[in-house]
C-alpha cells in the first residue's frame, strides 16, 4: 500500500540519504503510523525493526524542541514571548557594544537557533568567540546548574541580532530551562513523562 508518508521515506531510502527509518506517528492515543522500512546500518544487511535502539547525541534538540512543543499546544508557552518571560535571569541580554537588541530572543528563536546563544566555535568574530571561550562556555559544557548556567549565560554578549542569523548552540540548552521551568521538574523528569515513558 502507498501513502504519501511512504513514499518519502521509500525515496530517502532509495537516494541513499539515509540506510532505513523508524517512524511512529501517534495523536491522541491512536497510532496513525508505524513503519520500519531499510536497514539498520548501512554496512549491514539487519534489517530495521522497532526494538532497534539509537544513540540520539545531538538528537536531544529536537526531543526538548517536542517537549516545549508539547506546552505550546497545551497552551502554556507562547513561540514568540520573549524568553525573559520565563526566565527572568535572561531578560536583559546585550549584543556586543552593550545595547539592547531590537528584539529580545524569543522561543521561537530558540527552536531555529537564531536566538544569538551560540556555541564558540560558531562564532565568527573573534573578539566574540573569546569572550565566550574564556567565560568557560563550549559545545561540551557541563557541570553547572540550571542557576548558575542562566547566570553564566546572562553576562555574555548575544553573538547576533535574535532572529536574524542562525548560529548552533547553546538555544536549546535555554529551551530545557523554559520547559523544566513551566513543568515544575527537571528536565530529565519532563522529557520521561512527556515522551519517553511512551516509548519505552
Amino acid at each position: 500500500m502507498s501513502t504519501p508518508l511512504l513514499d518519502v521515506l521509500n525515496h530517502q531510502i532509495a537516494a541513499r540519504h539515509c540506510p532505513g527509518v523508524l517512524v511512529h506517528v501517534e495523536q491522541g492515543g491512536q497510532v496513525l503510523a508505524r513503519h520500519a522500512l531499510g536497514q539498520a546500518r548501512p554496512d549491514s544487511g539487519t534489517p530495521m525493526h522497532d526494538g532497534l535502539r539509537f544513540r540520539i547525541a545531538s538528537l536531544t534538540k529536537p526531543v526538548v524542541t517536542l517537549a516545549a512543543l508539547m506546552l505550546v499546544d497545551e497552551g502554556r508557552l507562547d513561540l514568540d514571548a520573549p524568553i525573559g518571560h520565563t526566565l527572568p535571569a535572561l531578560a536583559d541580554l546585550r549584543l556586543a557594544d552593550g545595547s539592547r537588541p531590537k528584539n529580545p530572543p524569543t522561543v521561537r528563536d530558540l527552536m531555529r537557533h537564531t536566538s544569538g546563544l551560540a556555541y564558540p566555535n560558531e562564532i565568527g568574530d573573534a573578539t566574540l568567540r573569546s569572550t565566550w571561550a574564556n567565560a568557560g562556555f563550549n559545545a561540551a559544557l557541563g557541570g553547572l546548574d540550571v542557576a548558575s548556567f542562566q547566570a553564566s549565560l546572562a553576562k555574555l554578549p548575544l553573538v547576533a541580532e535574535p532572529g536574524t542569523v542562525f548560529r548552533y548552540g547553546y538555544s536549546t540548552d535555554v529551551l530545557g530551562c523554559i520547559v523544566e521551568a513551566l513543568d515544575s521538574v527537571p528536565l530529565a523528569q519532563a522529557l520521561q513523562r512527556r515522551l519517553t515513558r511512551r516509548w519505552a
